[in-house]
Formats: C-alpha cells, structure tokens, sequence
C-alpha cells in the first residue's frame, strides 16, 4: 500500500547514517512520483524498492533537494529510434529482437513526435516485421497495477484486419494483453486474458499519416482496464479477474508466435510502468513529447 512504502522510505532515511527523524519531514508518494521534504537538504541513501526498481536504482531516481520532486523513470522503454539488429531496453535483459528486419522511418521522411526527435521504426504487415522480447518478470504482470503506452503513427493498410501495435499475446495460448489497430471498426483496442476488451470509442476513429500517443491501463484496484488517446476522455471497462501471468512474448508490430495481425505503421518509445499513471500523469508526458 501507498502508506507502507511510505513507511519504508522514512525508516530508511532516518536510519541511515547521518539521518535522523527531524531531517525527513514528510515522505509523499502519487503514482510514480515521490515527493520527500527534508528540514535540511540531505542526499538520501538506503534499499527499496517501488515499481519493480530495486536498490541503487531507486535510491537515485528519488534523490532530491529539499522540497525536491523527482518522478521515476518507466521500468522499462524503448526509444524505437530508427534501424538497428536489435533495439535496447532501459534495463539489463530488455533489448528486443528485430526480426526480418523493421526500419527506420527516416527513409519515407517519417521522423518521431517533436518532442521526442530523431528517428523511429517502421513496421511492414507484408513483410511480417516485429520486435520481440522473451517473458520475463518485468513484463509479465498478473492481478498488478499497470501502464503501457508510447507513440504510433498508422500507415496505409497492410493485409490484416486487425494488427498488433504492443502486446504479450500468443493464440490460443498465452493471451495476456494486447493493444490493436482493429481496422475493422477503424478504432484503437486494449484487450486482456482474450476475453475483455476496451475501445477507444471517445477518441473514434484514426487517421493514417498522423502521430497518436496511446496508453493503456490496468487497475487492480478500481478493477477496469482503459485506453486513452492523445488527451481525450479515457474509455474504461469493468474487469475483477486480472491479467493472467503467461508465457508469451513482448511484441511490437505482430505476434510473431502465431503469425498473427501484423501491423503497417511506425512506432516511437514505448514504456511499460507497474503503477496506474493518472490522467494528469499522461497528459503532461503528451504535452511534452508532441511539442
């Protein structure tokens, strides 16, 4: 709960040296951020762990002045930033497979969002283009609190109905979650376990050509699953029975296990967070990145 990480974090700054419970006012934590309010300015030290992040890590994601507020980085991203044989992850273990060979958008004059800069991958449906990363903890999730979300730009078809933007999914096994260009209906969709799924109704319908910064949420809490484009009012669904914690790979552009609903676009930085970033949270990280 927020209140025991809470809790942690002050026994840990108070107990190490050089601390005291006078120096660590008060411990805030919202979502991914944490806010510590020290009586003098101090550099925290010690062994936590919020967020999947453990350790050193923390320690300096959260090292701050006085009346300071750093936010955590996502667990993990992927910058997507043009060709390469593989695409490296934010953490040791996440550098993703390119198989048969994604792009790079700079040669169709395709760039990433302004705010983002520099290149990004493009993904061919007819050629069966993907990256993938192995199961493992990280991206593997559960009945857990979670955020993934990045940018897509839709290209001109391809020969699936429905294509494959991000997801763990591998039919009819391990279908764990999955955000999809549904062409059919011509709108975004978040699915889990293959049996609930949310439609990006209130955005409608997308247009190809043009840049879309898309997160997806799960909320063990409230027990919804949700889809928000741009910064438009977020469509949410009823759902009390988690996520189911499988084996398949983390894919982007198609599921490569099954062959299935390979997707024709570019894509640029996708993260995965283990917490349910707010609205507010990704209207800001819009507002920068579209800028």
């Amino acid at each position: 709960s927020v209140t025991a990480v809470v809790s942690a974090i002050k026994d840990i700054l108070n107990g190490a040296s050089g601390y005291n419970a006078t120096k660590v006012d008060t411990v805030t934590v919202n979502s991914t951020t944490i806010t510590i309010d020290y009586a003098t300015p101090e550099t925290p030290i010690g062994t936590i762990t919020i967020g999947g992040r453990t350790g050193a890590a923390v320690v300096a994601a959260i090292t701050t002045v006085q009346n300071g507020a750093n936010r955590l980085p996502p667990l993990l991203r992927w910058p997507m930033a043009g060709i390469d044989t593989s695409q490296t992850g934010s953490a040791s273990g996440s550098t993703l497979t390119n198989n048969n060979t994604v792009q790079s958008g700079d040669g169709d004059g395709v760039f990433a969002p302004a705010g983002i800069g520099g290149s990004c991958s493009k993904f061919s449906a007819a050629n069966s283009e993907s990256y993938t990363l192995a199961d493992n903890d990280d991206i593997r999730m559960g009945d857990i609190a979670f955020t993934l979300y990045g940018w897509v730009r839709l290209g001109a078809g391809g020969p699936n109905d429905y294509q494959a933007i991000a997801g763990k999914f591998n039919y009819p096994g391990s279908r764990e979650y999955a955000i999809v260009r549904n062409r059919v209906t011509n709108r975004f969709d978040f699915s889990v376990n293959a049996s609930d799924t949310v439609v990006a109704n209130n955005f409608g319908a997308p247009s190809d050509g043009v840049w879309y910064f898309i997160a997806c949420r799960h909320d063990p809490v409230a027990n919804t699953i949700s889809i928000r484009v741009n910064k438009t009012t977020t469509d949410s669904l009823s759902h009390s029975t988690g996520v189911l914690a499988g084996t398949a790979d983390l894919q982007f552009g198609g599921f490569v296990t099954n062959g299935l609903y390979f997707f024709d676009g570019y894509l640029s930085k996708w993260r995965i967070e283990k917490a349910v970033l707010s609205d507010a949270e990704l209207d800001a990280i819009y507002d920068d990145e579209v800028a």
